[in-house]
């Protein structure tokens, strides 16, 4: 019984951190989602990304709900390793919506500002960047000083955005 209200108190915490990612990153669209315009605007991951991720988790917390309960009321064959299964699988869905939720592209005037996870905050200036590479795949591979500086694929939100202000400083 102490390991299930070990679970127990896993699932609730990924259920607040999912709950407080989902306020903050809302919060920050409607602020800059009503201003935007052809010089101004933000490049981020595709909307899709964030609500099949959230299926994910769902179904994880679904699982941990049904498998703990089967646990408690001594259901032969549910074990510990389905009930971590259930955690594993809702926490994946947790990390790639604040991933998703992290990475963005702010454009303001000649000057954008990548936020990506696990980095500082980078100010770029569109004259600052030496090439833009189109993949294959019509990735936007954006490179200063010879280096990687970000990678923006074609679902992203406002991709097309992005790619016409690069071709209005020349750099397509």
């Amino acid at each position: 019984m102490g390991k299930t209200v070990q679970y127990i108190v896993y699932a609730v915490t990924m259920c607040v951190i999912y709950a407080v990612i989902g306020y903050l990153n809302n919060r920050d669209s409607r602020g800059s989602g009503s201003g935007q315009s052809d010089e101004s605007y933000l490049v981020k991951m595709p909307a899709a990304l964030k609500y099949v991720y959230l299926a994910m988790f769902g179904m994880g917390m679904i699982l941990f709900a049904f498998f703990t309960i089967c646990s408690i009321r001594g259901i032969p064959g549910i074990t510990v390793g389905l009930i971590r299964f259930s955690l594993i699988v809702a926490a994946v869905g947790l990390l790639v919506m604040i991933w998703a939720s992290c990475w963005r592209i702010r454009v303001d005037g000649s000057n954008m500002e990548i936020h990506k996870l696990l980095h500082r905050s980078r100010t770029v200036s569109f004259s600052e960047i030496e090439k833009v590479e189109v993949t294959k795949k019509y990735q936007l591979v954006l490179y200063k000083s010879g280096k990687k500086l970000v990678i923006v694929d074609l679902l992203a939100d406002n991709y097309e955005c992005l790619k016409n202000s690069l071709g209005n400083y020349g750099k397509l």
